[in-house]
């Protein structure tokens, strides 16, 4: 029988692979973390009001600009979500802070407004949330405090005093003499912007400070005397003729007067 030969198989052919330098390797791309955000039906049913720790907020840096945007958060509700968010962390709050963050510039932007810190301390543990736009969706508790409670700018308290207010009930006049900054009067009384100042700033040291402190208050339109006490702890304490007693809380960048921020 003939002979059959193999069919000769050619070659393939390899092409050189590219050699791909350092500088132009694809860039890795880091993944973008997760954030956990807390929702209203994540947060603890609990009310701000009942357990009254002492709580303030960052004062509006917008304030002096006409026109200029304000925040959508504003003091009351952004405590009182972000209580609700650290109490499923801490068995209970001693002291709660609404930090604005600095902006790049002023005035600030509706973005930078619009995103806060509230902080909660419980004796010296702590825990944040963020919020961003609106007060009821916001990060997660995470431990540590995303900024530190304020500091006092003095910390001499002031001489205790129990200043007469006209028409008071008597346990408004018989109350416990407690160190007293003075009767914040009228813009047109003639006390000085300065004195004004001072007053507030007494005031604001002492709750900062958790020591008791008292002021007067004579609003401009309606001229009658708000007392304002603190006693080292919880809530501000308020008292009007017209309006009797209630509690809330301070900001620290604005004016102590009635109607506050809670």
């Amino acid at each position: 029988m003939p002979s059959v030969n193999p069919t000769a198989t050619a070659p393939l052919a390899v092409a050189p692979t590219a050699t791909i330098r350092p500088s132009e390797r694809p860039a890795t791309r880091t993944p973008t973390p997760t954030v956990h955000l807390f929702g209203e039906e994540d947060l603890a049913d609990v009310d701000l009001y009942v357990e009254r720790p002492t709580a303030v907020c960052d004062g509006d840096p917008n304030i002096a600009f006409l026109n200029a945007p304000e925040s959508n958060i504003d003091c009351y509700n952004g405590l009182r979500f972000g209580f609700r968010a650290i109490r499923t962390q801490l068995a209970s709050v001693d002291r709660l802070y609404l930090y604005r963050r600095p902006c790049a510039a002023l005035p600030c932007t509706q973005h930078e407004l619009d995103t806060v810190d509230v902080i909660g301390w419980q004796g010296e543990s702590a825990f944040s949330v963020t919020m961003t736009g609106v007060y009821s969706t916001m990060t997660a508790p995470a431990s540590g405090a995303a900024a530190p409670w304020p500091n006092a700018s003095s910390s001499i308290p002031p001489s205790i005093a129990r200043p007469t207010i006209d028409g008071a009930p008597r346990a408004i006049r018989l109350r416990e003499p407690y160190p007293y900054c003075g009767r914040q009067q009228p813009v047109d009384s003639g006390q000085t912007t300065e004195r004004q100042v001072e007053i507030n700033r007494c005031f604001i040291d002492g709750v900062l400070e958790a020591r008791p402190v008292e002021m007067v208050f004579i609003p401009d339109v309606v001229r009658e005397p708000i007392l304002i006490r603190f006693d080292g702890s919880g809530f501000v304490d308020v008292w009007s003729a017209r309006h009797g007693s209630w509690e809330t809380c301070i900001s620290l960048g604005g004016w102590v007067y009635f109607g506050f921020v809670c």
